[in-house]
Formats: structure tokens, sequence, C-alpha cells
């Protein structure tokens, strides 16, 4: 038991250094998706003053907007009213949610690329193997930055825009009369959505971060045997084969299938269809809903979803081990250039 507490105390350590060093990397996706949020406070504020000195008065309620069973109207530009403020900071904060996990993950492809590669570049390696630090704690580090690390900075972004809309549309929900009233009509259906989101969240990030670490842990086993510019490589390396492939049997199926993979759509439907259970039975979306998918309006769980692509994830988590074991005698031999 103590060798086992040496070595994650180790790793923890090892993980805690690459928080700090890489703080650029993890922060990237949680300032690009505040961002909006801010500009958009901004624009508020902006939008307010000159209303004002154009004999715009301040109001409380929204005035330009239309509810019906088709759809939902809402003219922000054409109001200055407290309410239409807040509705639109948190739209706008709802979407933003999206942004943080498309970076996160551009981001980590950016580092897993070259998180072996920098140590032998800057001979930094040569004073890492002079501590007491095994090569696999070093891995095992490298690979949780990558498949817990920047998903939990992003994790925490999503929940903090969450709380901030859904505290918004409370309290424009408890405003008599007011747009979010009359959208949602009871707290059933408000908590329902506001729960929704909250829960979608973790369970789709868990889901990404088992199904992408096959190729955090093969981008980090690249890095470790590229000597320059391995994204380049890697790129041409996947178009030599797609182009050996397309010749020989004049099929690209390697090439779709990696493509498929990385598009991880069936997790997007899953996160889609999560979202949809807190929008159905309000009447303005739920009027709408014969125009989706089925696989959108279908309410699977999240066991549901991971067990019908079981096979994939699981020979996703072999490749990624034995790729990181690769990666680790690599390191173990790898000297600086």
């Amino acid at each position: 038991m103590s060798g086992i507490k040496v070595f994650s105390r180790q790793v923890f350590c090892e993980l805690r250094k690459e928080f700090q060093q890489y703080r650029g990397l993890w922060m990237t996706p949680v300032v690009l998706a505040l961002a909006p949020v801010a500009i958009m406070v901004i624009m508020e504020i902006v939008h307010t003053v000159w209303a004002l000195v154009t004999g715009h008065p301040l109001t409380l309620h929204a005035t330009d907007f239309s509810i019906n069973a088709d759809r939902v109207d809402f003219h922000p530009n054409n109001d200055n009213s407290i309410e239409g403020k807040a509705v639109t900071l948190a739209v706008i904060g709802l979407l933003s949610t999206g942004i943080a996990p498309v970076v996160g993950m551009i981001v980590t492809g950016l580092y897993a690329s070259s998180a072996l590669l920098r140590d032998r570049r800057d001979q930094t390696i040569l004073f890492w193997k002079s501590l007491p630090v095994p090569e696999s704690a070093i891995v095992l580090a490298r690979i949780l930055f990558c498949s817990v690390g920047i998903p939990l900075a992003v994790l925490c972004t999503q929940w903090a825009l969450i709380a901030l809309s859904g505290g918004i549309i409370i309290g424009d929900f408890l405003i008599k009369d007011s747009f979010i009233g009359l959208l949602f009509t009871s707290w059933g259906n408000l908590l329902a959505f506001l729960w929704s989101s909250l829960t979608v969240m973790p369970l789709g990030g868990i889901l990404l971060a088992l199904w992408w670490f096959p190729i955090w842990a093969l981008l980090l086993l690249w890095s470790g045997i590229m000597r320059s510019y391995p994204l380049l490589w890697g790129a041409i390396l996947i178009g030599i084969l797609a182009t050996i492939e397309r010749i020989e049997n004049n099929t690209s199926q390697g090439i779709t299938a990696l493509w498929q993979h990385v598009q991880s759509q069936w997790i997007g439907e899953y996160v889609l269809a999560h979202l949809w259970q807190g929008l159905h039975h309000i009447r303005s979306f739920g009027e709408h809903g014969e125009q989706l998918p089925p696989q959108i309006k279908t309410n699977i769980s999240f066991w549901g979803a991971l067990q019908a692509h079981s096979g994939e994830t699981l020979a996703g988590l072999a490749i990624g081990i034995v790729a990181l074991v690769a990666a680790g005698y690599l390191r173990r031999r790898a000297g600086p250039l």
C-alpha cells in the first residue's frame, strides 16, 4: 500500500505541475466560453445608455415579443427593458456552453501531440530523469491532464454559465406576466429544463473522455516518436495511408472510420436527446418535435448510450492503454534532441 501511495502522490505532483505550467491551455476554453457573456454585458450597457439618451425609458417588462404554439419571437434590439436584457443574457450564456468543449478538444490535441516531445527538445528530460519519478507516473499524469484535467475545467465553466443563466431565468420567471413565465408556464417545466441542462454536461463529458481516450493516448505516443512537427507528420501519414487504401482497394474505409470516431456523432445525439427531454413538454417547442430526427426524440439513458457503443469504447480503451505503455517505454529510452 505504501508503494501505491507514493506512486499516486507522484502522479498528483506531476498533474499539478502540468496545470501550473500549461494553465494557458486549460484556461483558453474557459476564457473563450465566458467572452460572449462579457461582450453581451457591455453591449447591453451601451444599448441601455443609447436608448436613454434617445428618449426610450428603461422598463421592467419586455414589450416586443410573441409566444404561440408555432414559434417564439423576441426582438431585443427594439426593447429597452430589464427583462428583455436579462433574457438575452441568459440565452447567450446557455449557447456559450457549447464553445468550451470544442475549444477544449482543440487545445487538448495541441498539448497531447507535443507533450513528450517538448521535454526532449528543451532538454528538460535530463532533469526529470535525475528525479526519482518513474516514467509511468509522468505518462499517466499527462494522459490524466488530457482526459480529466482539461475536461474538468470545461465542465466547471459550463456549470458556471448554466448557473448564471438559470439564476437569471428563475428571477425573470418570478416576475408576473413575464416572457419566461409565459414560455415555461409552470415551475415543473422550468426546473425540468434547468435540470436536464445541468445533468447532461457531466454525462456527456464522461462519454467524450472515454471515446477520445485512445486518440489522446496515440497522440502522446506519436509525440514520443517524432522529432519535430508531430501534427504535420501525423497528417501526412494519414494522407499516405488513405491514398494507399484508395489505390489498392478503391475504398476509404480507414479515413471514414477515423472521421466518424472524431465526429463523436452518437455523443452529440445523446446530449441533444437529453436536452430535448427538458424542452419537449413546453408547447412552443413540443410542436416542432415531429421535425426532429428520431434518435434525438428517444429518451436514452447514459448506460444505454454507453452500452450501445461498448464494443468500440472497450477497443479504444485497450488501444489507448497499449499506446501509453509504449509511450512510457519510449520515454525511458529517449534522450534530448
